[in-house]
């Protein structure tokens, strides 16, 4: 366990200069996130996933491993079903993207 735990920080470590060097433009007016660990594995997160998104409305899931990405109106979503134990993962959900009153925002050149 503590060389996964180890390994992650090294990742957000890695991609925090990645994150904050990136223009807001590219990810939209608005994100979102939230994630916790639950006790259920990867296939389990993934499949509850999926159904989640089918049943709350969006559009387009579409899962692929252990992530299923979808959309509804203006928004994007995202969920990864990290590995946590054989019998626990770490669902990470992400939204982005405007309200639905605010108008589409023009591509940086």
């Amino acid at each position: 366990m503590i060389a996964l735990h180890r390994s992650f920080f090294a990742a957000a470590a890695l991609s925090l200069p990645l994150a904050i060097g990136t223009p807001t433009a590219h990810a939209g007016p608005a994100l979102s996130e939230l994630s916790d660990v639950a006790d259920y594995n990867q296939d389990d997160c993934a499949q509850r996933a999926q159904a989640s998104f089918s049943n709350d409305g969006w559009h387009g899931v579409s899962p692929n491993g252990y992530t299923v990405m979808a959309d509804r109106g203006p928004l994007s979503g995202v969920i990864v079903c990290m590995y946590q134990s054989l019998t626990q993962s770490v669902p990470v959900i992400v939204v982005a993207g405007a309200t639905a009153t605010q108008p589409p925002t023009k591509p940086r050149r």
